[in-house]
Order: structure tokens, then C-alpha cells, then sequence
């Protein structure tokens, strides 16, 4: 047993683990599909059931549970794909949470000289793009000042 200041420390690390292991277990695998089904269910039965549309996919919940999901998916797919891909916000919450630390700024930039010094070995000329992405991360890190 490891103490600290009179408290177990691995009690307090395994706590801390579980409240991780939760947090990510929720967020991830449990709250998509209660949220897509709690979704659909109050679509279906606070507005398409008070129109009395007799269409055979608005006949049956079931039926609209199944043609909501295949619709759902690939539009969440979509829209997942568009957020890293597409509208650059992905890359502006990797650069906020890596300002966010100094050792991220650092292990960033040594990261990019190491990758500088392999493409000039390998006569690859960097792009703009990254050379812009270099200096960001060499500005950053001499704003810190921090060098192990």
C-alpha cells in the first residue's frame, strides 16, 4: 500500500481511473444510441403520430425506427466527416488543447523539426501548409521558453 499524507494513493488512483472509465463509457458507447432512440421515439410520437399520415414507415414505430436509423447513421457519418475533414474545427480544438500545455507545444515542435530533418533526407520539400504548422508550433514554443 502506497501512502501519501495519510491517503491510499492507489484507492485514489483507481478512483480516479473508474470516474475516466465511466466518463468515456457514457459519453461514448451509451449516450449516441439513447439519444438517437429518445430522438426518434419523441418525433414519432409528439409529432408524426398527431398527423394521421397513413404512410406504411409512419404506420408502425417500428417501422419508424428502423427507416429513422438507416437515415441517422450516414447523415451522422456525414456530419462527423465534414467536422474533421472539411470545416477545419477539429484542427482548431487539436491546437487549442495543445496551447493549452507546454509540453504540447514542445513534443509538437520537436515532432515537426524530426519530421524537417527525415523529408530533406528523403529530398521531400514540405508545403506551405506545413511550414505554416511549423512556425506555429516554433512560435508557441519559444513563447513558453520551455526546453527539458
Amino acid at each position: 500500500m502506497i501512502m501519501f499524507s495519510g491517503v491510499n494513493i492507489m484507492n485514489k488512483m483507481l478512483l480516479s481511473n473508474l470516474w475516466k472509465y465511466l466518463r468515456t463509457g457514457y459519453s461514448i458507447y451509451l449516450s449516441t444510441p439513447i439519444s438517437m432512440f429518445n430522438f426518434l421515439t419523441l418525433t414519432y410520437y409528439l409529432i408524426l403520430s398527431k398527423l394521421n399520415i397513413s404512410l406504411i414507415v409512419l404506420s408502425s414505430f417500428r417501422y419508424f425506427l428502423v427507416i429513422g436509423i438507416l437515415f441517422l447513421i450516414p447523415i451522422a457519418i456525414y456530419l462527423g466527416w465534414l467536422h474533421f475533414r472539411k470545416m477545419g474545427i477539429h484542427g482548431f480544438e487539436s491546437i487549442l488543447l495543445a496551447t493549452s500545455n507546454p509540453l504540447h507545444c514542445y513534443t509538437s515542435f520537436v515532432t515537426m523539426e524530426n519530421n524537417l530533418k527525415i523529408m530533406k533526407e528523403l529530398n521531400i520539400e514540405p508545403s506551405n501548409d506545413w511550414w505554416l504548422l511549423f512556425n506555429y508550433w516554433k512560435k508557441h514554443n519559444n513563447k513558453w521558453g520551455w526546453n527539458p
